[in-house]
């Protein structure tokens, strides 16, 4: 079993992004009864290779992209470049967050003041960033805060574990300075 990544772009500019696992396996001449009839191609005049597009406003890439699939992450940047690792042991995490996240004052626990559900909110974000959070995606946060400053706007991430709230993050440097708002 492999898994299929394609990058769909258009002049530069990001379109998609599509995944799909595929088994690929060997037919001895026994088993060609089996083999599906492939699906005839027409061609004519205006075929989508005929066509052209135009984008009036194109989409705006992202400075940082992530994609997680399973343990492994891409960490993507048009101004870095790209890397591959793996994510932090999640052992746990479920339970983890099921104790800590601020939601959870809606659900049956007692409702907790605005500033403390603030407070809440902040350490588990710290949390988050600081157990959870790749290295990979520190090292990149980080490098492109020096490197765009106040124009390192956008992070995109493409997960296959909706799961961790990657929103409510709190970057902080690895000397524990200049911790980041949400």
């Amino acid at each position: 079993m492999v898994h299929l990544l394609a990058t769909f772009n258009y002049n530069g500019t990001y379109l998609a992004r599509i995944g799909r696992d595929i088994q690929v396996k060997s037919l001895s001449t026994a088993d060609t009864s089996e083999v599906p009839a492939t699906r005839r191609t027409v061609k004519y005049s205006g075929a989508v290779e005929d066509t052209s597009a135009g984008l009036d406003h194109p989409p705006v890439p992202a400075d940082l992209t992530l994609i997680i699939k399973g343990e492994g992450i891409e960490v993507t940047s048009p101004y870095l470049g790209s890397e591959t690792g793996t994510l932090p042991d999640g052992k746990g995490f479920p339970e983890w967050l099921a104790q800590h996240s601020p939601a959870m004052a809606g659900r049956g626990f007692q409702m907790i003041e605005p500033i403390k559900s603030r407070e809440s909110a902040e350490g588990l974000g710290e949390e988050l960033y600081d157990h959870y959070a790749p290295d990979l995606f520190k090292k990149a946060f980080w490098m492109l805060v020096d490197a765009r400053g106040k124009n390192f706007r956008t992070i995109q991430i493409y997960t296959d574990n909706p799961d961790i709230p990657w929103e409510l993050m709190r970057p902080v440097r690895a000397n524990g300075k200049e911790r980041q708002t949400f």
